[in-house]
């Protein structure tokens, strides 16, 4: 069967709407905090969840189209949904520079992309984004390191 053009199908249980529970319904959480880093974004913060692209594999990369989101050319943007770039006082296509919260960690030559986000929350490709994470900033439960929920500020480049 490996060599059946296209592979060949495993199944996928949630595609099929099969769920493997009590009820034989899916079963939804609601968690009782947003940020389980133990900190929320403020008036002058934003969230950075930190992603890859389809054409990378952890840090390393192969191209600069990222088929999942449409965008291509540069790593380094600054995802960030329309109201935010507005209420932030940004422009789409304005180069940004990113800081953690301390102000000792910076990532600059980000250029801002309008995406659909939620509010304060801000995407950026890793690695270009590692240095805005601090070490030891991780989930409080399962010590995920925080790539996605380290607290950044945004400012504009001249």
């Amino acid at each position: 069967r490996k060599f059946t053009p296209g592979g060949f199908y495993r199944g996928n249980a949630a595609r099929d709407r099969v769920w493997k529970t009590d009820s034989g319904k899916a079963g939804f959480t609601d968690p009782d905090v947003m940020m389980s880093l133990g900190a929320e974004p403020g008036a002058e913060s934003w969230t950075l969840v930190t992603l890859r692209s389809n054409d990378q594999f952890n840090t390393t990369i192969y191209g600069y189209t990222d088929r999942l989101r449409g965008l291509e050319g540069s790593r380094r943007i600054v995802l960030m949904n329309r109201g935010e770039i507005a209420r932030a006082g940004l422009v789409v296509g304005q180069t940004v520079t990113l800081t953690d919260m301390s102000g000792d960690r910076r990532v600059a030559d980000m250029r801002i992309v309008a995406y659909d986000l939620p509010d304060r929350c801000i995407g950026c490709y890793y690695p270009e984004a590692n240095p805005l994470v601090p070490l030891d900033q991780h989930d409080i439960l399962s010590m995920t390191p925080a790539y996605k929920g380290a607290l950044v500020r945004i400012a504009a480049q001249p």
